[in-house]
């Protein structure tokens, strides 16, 4: 019922808009076909700027917007929490490694917000590895001060600042395939509109060019 009335609310304005170019146009030029073809043309590039923003769509991606917006507090929580333990550690290249972490899991947060749906791509990777990174660190944060004499405490020192670089490019990862959706995102609109122009005769500009 919302998808019809969004329909008719562009086909009004469409028409509102190709029926007030139609008449300026035939007042200036006084020809009609001209006319005409002018306000046809009008009214369906009307049709896609008044077209509206398209909703989630719980029966196809399983996600409510109430759903999204836990994730992405729980998201935020988790990367401050990150920043917190990362802003502990003595050692300034196994700092910055940590602090990074929390910034490129910002960016995953952030891309989620503008395409909710990546965070059905994203959910299991969210459910444990942020978690994971505040166990690491908050473990290794405890053992920094311990006697570093120890050969068993330097070793799991040594091992958590080793693994950081790889939980590093883990979210990195997990970033990139999350833009390669939204490029194949855009490739498909591209294609879709391409289409729709092609079926209304309006690409032959872009041909001849």
């Amino acid at each position: 019922m919302e998808e019809k009335s969004g329909t008719l609310g562009q086909m009004i304005l469409s028409s509102l808009l190709a029926g007030g170019i139609f008449v300026a146009f035939l007042v200036v030029t006084n020809a009609l076909v001209p006319a005409l073809l002018v306000a046809v043309g009008v009214y369906v590039a009307g049709q896609f700027l008044f077209r509206p923003p398209r909703k989630l769509k719980v029966q196809v991606s399983g996600l409510t917007p109430e759903i999204v917006e836990q994730a992405l507090e729980a998201g935020k929580a988790q990367k401050q929490e990150i920043l917190r333990l990362g802003g502990q550690i003595a050692d300034a290249r196994v700092r910055a490694d940590a602090l990074s972490i929390a910034e490129v899991y910002q960016e995953l947060l952030e891309d989620i917000r503008k395409d909710p749906k990546d965070l059905k791509t994203a959910r299991s990777f969210l459910n444990y590895y942020p978690d994971a990174v505040i166990r690491i660190l908050t473990r290794y944060t405890g053992l920094q001060g311990k006697n570093l004499r120890d050969p068993g405490i330097t070793d799991s020192l040594a091992k958590t600042e080793g693994m950081l670089s790889t939980i590093h490019r883990a979210f990195e990862k997990q970033l990139a395939q999350l833009q390669q959706d939204d490029v194949m995102d855009l490739d498909t609109e591209l294609e879709l509109l391409r289409r729709t122009m092609a079926s209304e005769g309006l690409d032959q500009g872009s041909e001849k060019s």
